[in-house]
């Protein structure tokens, strides 16, 4: 069988059988062979034309896949992207809870005893005041509410005072001048007088003229055997020289100013020793840093000015020594010069007298003159103090509760001085009241704060029955206590307060109450990040 028959006819044998049946008519071999040709050429084209719809189709699929590969690719780029941001944010969350800070509630026990105490308040100046009252006396009993101290502004009373102490000197002046020219004083008086009113230099010396005189005037008439006339001349008084009595007073003055000039060198020499203590104590805490250098510097002024004070009384101590001598020597030359004057005729001293009755009557006439301007300084005062009165702001303390009045320390006037005490009277309130006293553990006290919550639970039998009692640390000691035979340990003592005092015990036998044995359990908020918290947990201390 012929292999070429074999074949089955495909498109293009049909086609070229077609051809040749029409071209079969004429039967010619030239046209078989044309049409042949043109069919093999039709069917390279549509070969060609298939195999290009063949590559674009593979082209567009190729396309389409890289495309999908794309697209596969990019999602999972972003998918990576999220993830990422995504753990970042977990870590960082649970990185911020683990070391969150915690109030983790802890618990400290300690065992103590229950006591009983009376409530003791000192009562303090304000700040700014001074006393201008006070309406209570040592022992009295008062009210809660009741008026105790009056007070009044600092700067207000301290220029009341001293318009007050003003006036009241020129009136004393006022009231010696008007004594000296009405009648005979003394010398002693008048020197007295002199540095106790604090008279003007002016005034002092009139009226010591003026006792001298007289008491020439007076020898001189027991001399010539003369009756006084004069009623402000005393015919008991002494036959002295006014000379001699004059340097006899002036000796005496400058002892006193002498001796009183040695007793305050003394108490300046106290004072710069005590400040010269207080400088070296500062200056080895300013160095510990403990306080700030400004106070080193305050009292280091102060030693200094303690200093050139001791060094302004020496140099006054050797000005009184030399107008000491001066003075005892113009006393010797004035009892030289009186030996001379007992051979002088009688009637000098007639004359002697009636140019000191001149003297007398101009030195009255000068005093009457000062006694006149310190009534116009008087009545300025007394405008003045009436205009500061009114505008004094007056605080009264009363008693924050009942009780009784003792160590009483206020007087009018209190708290006027730098450095007077504060406290005006301690107040002893009516009643008692309860407390714990415990020994904390010296390696927990760190944690213990005043106004901390705890609960107190009290061993004796009789108190059973109220079960755990609510109360709060009133104070915590500073000093460290030895171990003894009961707390085996260095510990720090502490008062804890009862939040009820109405037990059932009556007030009278709390008393005999004292000394029962307590436990008390304190309350602390002990900071603590959640990851110590678990890890803790996962990790007890005692498997460290």
């Amino acid at each position: 069988m012929n292999s070429s028959n074999d074949k089955p006819p495909s498109a293009n044998n049909r086609f070229k059988k077609r051809l040749l049946v029409v071209d079969g008519k004429n039967g010619r071999p030239d046209d078989s062979k044309t049409a042949w040709e043109e069919a093999t050429t039709q069917e390279t084209f549509e070969t060609d034309d298939s195999e290009r719809r063949a590559s674009k189709n593979r082209k567009r699929e190729a396309e389409q896949v890289g495309s999908k590969d794309s697209q596969r690719r990019s999602f999972d780029s972003l998918r990576i992207i999220v993830w990422t941001l995504v753990s970042i944010a977990t870590l960082s969350t649970a990185w911020a809870t683990l070391a969150h800070e915690l109030q983790v509630e802890q618990a400290i026990s300690a065992t103590g005893q229950l006591m009983t105490r009376e409530t003791i308040k000192e009562m303090q100046v304000p700040e700014n005041k001074v006393v201008k009252a006070v309406f209570v006396k040592e022992g009295d009993r008062v009210k809660k509410g009741q008026p105790l101290v009056a007070f009044d502004s600092l700067t207000s009373y301290k220029k009341l005072k001293s318009l007050e102490t003003e006036r009241q000197l020129l009136v004393q002046q006022n009231r010696f001048y008007r004594r000296a020219i009405e009648q005979s004083i003394e010398m002693a008086q008048v020197e007295g007088a002199i540095l106790g009113l604090k008279l003007p230099r002016e005034a002092a010396f009139l009226v010591r003229n003026r006792t001298a005189l007289i008491a020439a005037n007076q020898q001189y008439r027991a001399q010539t055997l003369e009756p006084p006339t004069d009623s402000a001349e005393n015919p008991q008084a002494p036959q002295v020289n006014p000379q001699k009595v004059l340097a006899e007073l002036a000796v005496r003055q400058l002892q006193e100013q002498l001796e009183q000039n040695q007793s305050q060198q003394q108490q300046a020499q106290e004072r710069l020793i005590a400040a010269r203590q207080r400088l070296a104590q500062i200056q080895a805490l300013v160095s510990e840093g403990a306080i700030a250098r400004v106070e080193s510097s305050e009292q280091g002024q102060a030693v200094r000015s303690s200093a050139d004070e001791l060094e302004r009384l020496r140099m006054e101590q050797q000005r009184l020594q030399l107008s000491l001598e001066q003075a005892r020597k113009q006393l010797a030359n004035v009892s030289v010069a009186m030996s001379n004057e007992s051979q002088k005729p009688a009637i000098d001293y007639q004359k002697q007298i009636t140019d000191n009755k001149k003297q007398i009557a101009e030195i009255d006439s000068q005093l009457t003159k000062i006694v006149t301007e310190n009534e116009r300084q008087i009545a300025e005062l007394e405008r003045q103090i009436a205009r500061v009165k009114p505008t004094s702001n007056s605080y009264i303390l009363k008693a924050p509760a009942d009780g009784k009045v003792f160590a009483l320390k206020a007087a009018l006037g209190f708290g006027s001085q730098p450095d007077d005490e504060k406290t005006l009277f301690k107040l002893k309130s009516d009643g008692q009241y309860l407390v714990v006293e415990v020994i904390i553990p010296k390696e927990n006290i760190d944690f213990i704060q005043d106004g901390m919550p705890a609960e107190i639970k009290i061993d004796a039998s009789s108190f059973s029955q109220l079960g755990n009692l609510r109360g709060q640390v009133l104070a915590v000691g500073s000093d460290a206590l030895p171990p003894d035979a009961v707390h085996h340990f260095y510990g720090i003592p502490a008062k804890i307060g009862l939040e009820r005092q109405a037990l059932a015990v009556e007030p009278q036998k709390m008393s005999s109450r004292s000394g029962i044995s307590a436990t008390v359990t304190i309350k602390i908020n002990k900071k603590q990040t959640l990851g110590e918290a678990i890890w803790q947990k996962l990790l007890p201390t005692n498997r460290l």
